[in-house]
C-alpha cells in the first residue's frame, strides 16, 4: 500500500510539472506576440515620423523588424502582408520564416 501511495504522489508530482512548463510556455508565446505588437507599432511609428513613400513602406517595415529580432513568415511575404502577427521573434527558429 506504501509502494501505491508514493507511485500515486510521483505521478501528481509530474503532472504538476507539466502542467506548470505548459503555463510557461505559454505565458513566454502570449509575452513574444504582445511584443511583436508593440514593436510593430513602434515601426509604425517611424514610418509617419520618417515620412517613408508608400511605395516603401513595406520594405522599411520588413527593415525595422528584422533589426529588432523578428523575421517575417514566408506566406507574409508573399502574399505582401505586414501585420503584427506575420512577424515571429527569430529564436523561434522552428518557423517558417524569411
Amino acid at each position: 500500500m506504501a509502494i501505491l501511495v508514493k507511485s500515486i504522489k510521483v505521478v501528481l508530482v509530474l503532472a504538476a510539472a507539466v502542467v506548470a512548463l505548459g503555463i510557461g510556455i505559454l505565458f513566454i508565446f502570449s509575452q513574444s506576440a504582445s511584443n511583436a505588437k508593440a514593436t510593430h507599432a513602434g515601426c509604425e511609428m517611424l514610418i509617419i515620423e520618417k515620412q517613408i513613400e508608400a511605395n516603401r513602406e513595406r520594405d522599411y517595415r520588413r527593415a525595422c523588424m528584422r533589426s529588432r529580432g523578428y523575421s517575417m513568415l514566408l506566406s507574409c511575404h508573399i502574399g505582401g502582408h505586414t501585420s503584427p502577427s506575420c512577424f515571429t521573434p527569430t529564436w523561434i527558429f522552428w518557423v517558417d520564416s524569411l
